[in-house]
This record gives C-alpha cells, sequence and structure tokens, in this order.
C-alpha cells in the first residue's frame, strides 16, 4: 500500500484559474465584493486539488449568485409597478389640474370680470393649489398592502418569468455542488495536501490461478453445429 499526496491550489492559483472562465457576473448595480464574499465561502468549504474542481467552484458560484439576483429582482418588480401606477395616477391629476389651470388664466386675461367670474376664479384657483397638495400626496404615499398585491397581479407574468429562471439557476448551483461534494474533498482547517491510498493489483499472494479454458478444435465445433441443425424440433441430442 503506497500514500500519494495530493496538493491543494492555492488562492492564488485558484484566482488565476478563476479568470479563465471570463469576467464575474456582476452588474453595475451589483456589489462586486458581495461575490467575492460568496466565492471566499465556496472556496474555502472544498480543496480543490485541479483545474476541473475551480470550474465546478465557478458554475457553484456564477449560478448562486443569479438565483440571489432573481430573488432581488422578484422584489423590485413590485416596487416598480407600484411606482408605475402612482405615476400614472400623479399624471391624471396633473392633466386634470392643467385644464382648471387653464381656465383659471382665461379669466385672469379677462379685463373686466363679473363678480360671478370673480367668485368663478377664486374657485379654480383654490382647486389648481388642491391639485398640487394632491399630486405631491400621491407621488409620497407609501404602498400598503392592496397597493403590494395590485402590483403583483399586474407583474404575473414577469414573475413567472423569475421563478422559472431563478429555478434553472438552483438547477445548476446545485449540480456544481454535488459534484464538488463528490469529487472534491471538504476542506480542513489547516489542511495543505490530500493524503491518498492506492495499491497496485499484481502479484498478490493467496490470488487464485487463473486457468485458461482448452482450446476446441474447429473440425469439432463444426460438426457439432451441423449435427444440431440437422435435428427436428424437440429433438434431444444424442449422447
Amino acid at each position: 500500500m503506497a500514500t500519494r499526496k495530493v496538493k491543494v491550489l492555492t488562492e492564488q492559483e485558484i484566482t488565476e484559474l478563476w479568470a479563465m472562465f471570463g469576467p464575474e457576473p456582476v452588474l453595475s448595480t451589483e456589489s462586486l465584493e458581495s461575490y467575492k464574499k460568496i466565492r471566499s465561502a465556496y472556496i474555502a468549504s472544498y480543496s480543490a486539488t485541479e483545474p476541473l474542481h475551480v470550474k465546478w467552484l465557478r458554475e457553484a458560484v456564477d449560478n448562486d449568485w443569479e438565483v440571489c439576483r432573481y430573488g432581488r429582482h422578484t422584489l423590485l418588480a413590485i416596487e416598480r409597478n407600484f411606482d408605475k401606477s402612482r405615476k400614472a395616477e400623479a399624471s391624471r391629476a396633473a392633466f386634470e389640474g392643467g385644464c382648471i389651470k387653464s381656465q383659471a388664466n382665461e379669466l385672469k386675461r379677462s379685463t373686466t370680470r363679473t363678480e360671478a367670474q370673480s367668485t368663478e376664479l377664486a374657485r379654480l384657483e383654490a382647486l389648481v393649489a388642491k391639485t398640487e397638495l394632491k399630486i405631491d400626496g400621491i407621488l409620497n404615499r407609501k404602498p400598503d398592502e392592496f397597493d403590494h398585491n395590485l402590483a403583483l397581479e399586474r407583474g404575473a407574468l414577469f414573475h413567472a418569468q423569475l421563478d422559472r429562471s431563478r429555478n434553472s439557476a438552483t438547477a445548476r448551483r446545485n449540480h456544481a455542488v454535488s459534484m464538488l461534494q463528490y469529487y472534491c474533498a471538504l476542506a480542513s482547517a489547516g489542511s495543505e495536501a490530500i493524503d491518498t491510498e492506492y495499491c497496485e493489483v499484481k502479484n498478490l499472494p493467496n490470488q487464485a490461478p487463473q486457468i485458461s479454458a482448452p482450446l476446441v478444435p474447429s473440425e469439432e465445433v463444426a460438426d457439432g453445429v451441423a449435427a444440431q441443425n440437422r435435428r427436428e424440433p424437440g429433438e434431444l441430442p444424442q449422447e
């Protein structure tokens, strides 16, 4: 029995191999430091000893990053749909306020106004001020459970697409992790090499000798086949 030392890849070696698989899939709005923390956690969990292990590590980290991304964007989609509805409501109010303001400006341009027109102008100006307050209230209103429920309903198709993408990334990550667990040893604190034992299967004591089968002349084989072909169905061979 012999023992062979397998050296664990250093952090520098893993970094160099990591770069071979292209840039990190981190968007400009995402945190590269967070990605590196996930990568460090995976690297610390397994004792990578060859480039193939680094490939599986990269697949696990990248797909785990995608899983987190789809989770974030599911929440962002709900907030975005609510914000879209809120801005649409504010736009309708602004349009109504613009119509009222146009009427008020028309009365202001009149050099001679009756008492009724002056009263109407005052009412319109009050409505304009009220509309501006209404718009500010709409834009600054905090969503409640019903707002988010409506936003979720309006984005149901997009949420279904995100869910499929997230499930696909999860499956790819789980496959990479299963390969790591099967082929790559779990890291232990302070370990720098993995001991493996092997033995050559030759010259083993107490090994039963192999006996070669006797050779049968080709003439006998041919005669036997011919005799078998001459037998009727169901007929037993002659002893």
